[in-house]
């Protein structure tokens, strides 16, 4: 058989590190007879990933008739992803190597009626801000294992509805 002792948790874990078969032998020695077995089950390791949640809002809830595409870039040491959202949109990420060195960064299309507001991790009640007034704070946040960190992107804009009114 294999030794379990050897299975380490990791993130992503590792699929079927090992199988385990399992039986019951009457006499409770080798040499009994077989009385029961099930079928082989297969060990995988605990997970030691945690979760990251990017959203985007729009600073007093203004919607965006513009439809602009703001890129960001989540970085660490040990994981980095890069992606792009709408205001209103959500992206969430499962196998997240946990760490304390996470950087958020966004950056907004030339032209486009926005400017970045804020950006702020949370994690058990602990708020990490690291944009404030759109100036960096140099913060980092965490992610841990089995936890869910969850950061919002605030952008600020101004429009000007012009309507005209007849008698």
């Amino acid at each position: 058989g294999q030794d379990l002792a050897d299975i380490e948790p990791g993130c992503p874990p590792t699929e079927d590190v090992a199988t385990v078969y399992m039986r019951s032998i009457t006499g409770g020695s080798g040499d009994g007879n077989l009385k029961a077995f099930t079928a082989p089950l297969t060990v995988t390791p605990p997970s030691t990933c945690g979760a990251l949640e990017v959203s985007k809002v729009s600073l007093n809830g203004l919607a965006d008739p513009s439809g602009t595409s703001f890129s960001y870039t989540v970085d660490s040491e040990e994981y980095g992803v890069s992606d792009a959202l709408l205001i209103g949109q959500k992206d969430t990420y499962t196998d997240v190597d946990p760490g304390t060195d996470f950087t958020l960064t966004e950056s907004i299309p030339a032209g486009a009626p926005w400017a970045l507001s804020s950006i702020v991790c949370s994690l058990d009640g602990t708020d990490y801000v690291l944009y404030a007034n759109g100036a960096p704070t140099g913060a980092t946040f965490p992610v841990e294992t089995a936890e869910i960190t969850s950061c919002v992107i605030t952008n600020a804009t101004s429009f000007l509805d012009v309507s005209k009114l007849t008698n």
